[in-house]
């Protein structure tokens, strides 16, 4: 099929890459650098002119951000709006490819965390460029964006962003639930629903806790109480705020998953972040992109690397590598050395290895050695004599000696003698035993 842009310049359509609900996308016979999305039918009016609106707007920077529509196509010139072009995303994976291990053991495997701390921080870039010109992404969810092995990131199906068209604002009718933030959990539909930066927000925190916490959802948690009740669904959890991972998730009734990276691993600043994006405070406030963007690049630059493994990046507050600790456990996130030593291993030896990894159970949790509560003070018998008592009988003899010297002064030597062994019978057959014995009690 020959197609013209809205210059004139005609096109053919060459083989399917790909089909979607709304159309199909082709490759050009005359632009390797191009693709074309053709419509199965014309699009409304309202969608032919926010199209025809992206294409006047498209420059290079918007191009190096996403799969921004660089020209409209028709069947004539002037005729309706039945395509459009935009540039070829080659060597480019979803990025839930990339955040999950073994996918990336596959298409990365000499990637490391702090691979996935830059990615995430190119992707808050774009976010944060696409926000700075007042549009959104709205239909943010993994499908949307796409990573090239180098860490590059795009944003694709862009001709469903909500667009601000020099005030004509064009909104996005559809959306993923368990990427929706939970104000607008709920919602009958999304038709006519205006989107802002922060409900964008939500979305790409959801996309950087993927990245950087092992593909995890973070209300995909384990009921803290009554197991076997009914689970509810994700949107549910969304909605109600049920974070799994935060401070006072037990209060929530979730907890993080067995096998899942713990929070602690990210700089304490960047947990309060996590923690304000998905609780309540989020509803009114959550981190931007931009912010997302600083804090990413200063988790980036302060890296340390394991002795071990080059791929086991962590950041500076934790004295140790927690991707070691994490291993040692059978919770490998990288490919070991070994592995990538030998060369990259077959999807099948891959699959093979994670079955085995799978397979391991969870460590028990840590159970700290029991302490004895401190017993309460066995009182004297009423046979022993107390301190006082006992130091009177060993006083008394020295006393009668005093009392000797003073009516006999030239017999002292006789004195003290008599008065050293009437202390020593006064300790030995008196007080002594009787402490012995209930030292023998209380032992006993």
């Amino acid at each position: 099929m020959r197609l013209i842009t809205a210059q004139g310049e005609p096109l053919t359509l060459a083989g399917e890459l790909g089909r979607g609900g709304e159309g199909a996308v082709h490759a050009l016979r005359e632009r390797a650098d191009l693709v074309a999305k053709r419509y199965h039918q014309p699009p409304p009016p309202a969608q032919q002119a926010k199209l025809r609106w992206m294409a006047a707007q498209h420059d290079a920077a918007l191009a190096a951000l996403c799969a921004w529509p660089q020209h409209t196509l028709h069947a004539q010139r002037g005729g309706p709006v039945l395509g459009f072009t935009m540039p070829r995303l080659s060597g480019f994976e979803p990025i839930h490819r990339v955040y999950g291990p073994l996918d990336r053991w596959a298409l990365m495997p000499n990637a490391g965390w702090d691979a996935l701390v830059a990615i995430g921080r190119a992707l808050a870039a774009a976010f944060a460029a696409l926000h700075a010109r007042g549009h959104c992404v709205a239909d943010v969810n993994q499908g949307n964006v796409v990573v090239a092995r180098d860490g590059r990131v795009r944003l694709i199906d862009a001709d469903s962003f909500q667009i601000d068209a020099s005030g004509t604002l064009h909104r996005c009718e559809v959306g993923v639930g368990h990427f929706t933030p939970p104000e607008l959990q709920g919602a009958a539909s999304f038709h006519g629903l205006t989107r802002c930066a922060r409900h964008d927000d939500f979305g790409l925190a959801l996309l950087l806790f993927h990245l950087l916490m092992g593909g995890r959802h973070p209300f995909a948690g384990v009921p803290v109480a009554d197991a076997a009740a009914d689970e509810p669904a994700l949107e549910d959890d969304i909605r109600a705020l049920r974070y799994a991972y935060a401070p006072d998730a037990a209060r929530r009734g979730r907890r993080a998953p067995p096998r899942s990276v713990p929070t602690t691993l990210l700089p304490p600043a960047m947990q309060a972040m996590f923690t304000q994006a998905f609780t309540e405070r989020g509803r009114i406030d959550r981190p931007t992109a931009a912010q997302w963007q600083a804090a990413l690049d200063a988790l980036h630059a302060s890296l340390r690397r394991c002795r071990a493994d080059p791929l086991h990046a962590y950041p500076p507050h934790l004295p140790t590598c927690p991707w070691c600790a994490l291993a040692a456990c059978g919770v490998i996130h990288f490919l070991p050395r070994t592995l990538r030593e030998a060369g990259a291993p077959a999807a099948a030896e891959l699959a093979a290895l994670w079955a085995r990894i799978d397979a391991v159970a969870p460590p028990p949790p840590l159970v700290l050695p029991s302490v004895p509560a401190a017993s309460a003070a066995t009182p004297l018998p009423a046979d022993v004599p107390d301190a006082r008592r006992a130091r009177l009988w060993r006083a008394l003899p020295l006393l009668l000696a005093a009392a000797l010297l003073g009516w006999a002064p030239a017999a002292w030597p006789f004195v003290l003698l008599v008065a050293a062994m009437g202390w020593l019978v006064a300790g030995s057959f008196i007080t002594l035993p009787r402490l012995r014995e209930h030292r023998r009690r209380q032992q006993t």
